[in-house]
């Protein structure tokens, strides 16, 4: 018995511990979704600038480049931006599963089973990031 004490406590303590870690990811992930579509938007002013000067003066194969490459860094940005929204909903599940989890008195088999369904969507998560992580890097 006082050893499944301990494990409850430890249990209790690793998703106190979780739902801080998840809270300050999720801050995160909105300070990158915002910044992603920042990027974004100057790029399609820069996109619309360009489409202006073809209507005036014609498309050149310089002016072309130019339009091509926005044109792929924002639809590259989106994507890696999709995927960072995506992100947010699963850390805002698993945040709201670990205060769960955390406050409410729940049998111990449930929160046993909790928080190995919280590990499990940690570790798919840390792997997401890293290749998130990777695109995002590939980017610059």
């Amino acid at each position: 018995m006082n050893s499944f004490i301990i494990h409850n406590d430890l249990i209790q303590n690793c998703l106190s511990d979780l739902w801080t870690l998840y809270l300050t990811f999720i801050g995160v992930l909105l300070s990158i979704l915002t910044l992603l579509y920042s990027f974004i938007l100057g790029k399609k002013d820069e996109l619309k600038l360009i489409s202006e000067h073809i209507k005036l003066n014609g498309s050149g194969p310089i002016i072309n480049q130019k339009k091509n490459f926005a044109t792929s860094y924002i639809r590259r940005l989106v994507k890696i931006n999709r995927h960072c929204f995506a992100l947010l909903i699963v850390a805002i599940f698993i945040n709201i599963s670990c205060w769960i989890g955390h406050r409410l008195p729940f049998n111990e088999n449930i929160t046993f089973w909790l928080f190995i369904v919280v590990i499990c969507l940690t570790i798919i998560v840390c792997g997401y990031v890293i290749f998130i992580g990777f695109k995002l890097i590939k980017q610059y």
